[in-house]
């Protein structure tokens, strides 16, 4: 008979999903009481649970009025789809830029050409 396994936690993957980065994240889990764990170490079912009431008590809304009228905003992820967005017109950017300062050089050089051509006839 298989014997029920808890489920498995794993600090990089917690940092991900929890828009964080894995040395935010194990520093938060030393200030609750969390040692000597590092960012591949896997957490207990306890752990989390802590660390989810300590990020909820850290980050809960004081205002509820500010949030409806828009004072306040509640930081959301960017979904995979947006960072794969902002990635690819960062490349295509850089690219264009690329492309441009390429297309100056040569011009210049062309120019620097003429000139010495024409200097020298």
């Amino acid at each position: 008979m298989a014997t029920k396994s808890a489920p498995m936690f794993k600090i990089s993957q917690l940092s991900k999903d929890l828009g964080m980065k894995t040395k935010e994240l194990t520093s938060t889990l030393e200030e609750i009481g969390v040692k000597g764990k590092g960012t591949s170490a896997v957490l207990e079912p306890d752990e989390v649970n802590l660390l989810f009431e300590h990020l909820t008590k850290k980050n809960q809304i004081k205002d509820i009025d500010g949030y409806i009228s828009g004072k306040t905003y509640i930081k959301v992820p960017d979904s995979p789809e947006k960072i794969a967005a902002k990635e690819a017109a960062a490349k295509a950017e850089a690219e264009a830029a690329a492309k441009a300062a390429a297309e100056k050089a040569a011009a210049e050089k062309a120019a620097a050409e003429k000139a010495a051509a024409e200097k020298a006839a």
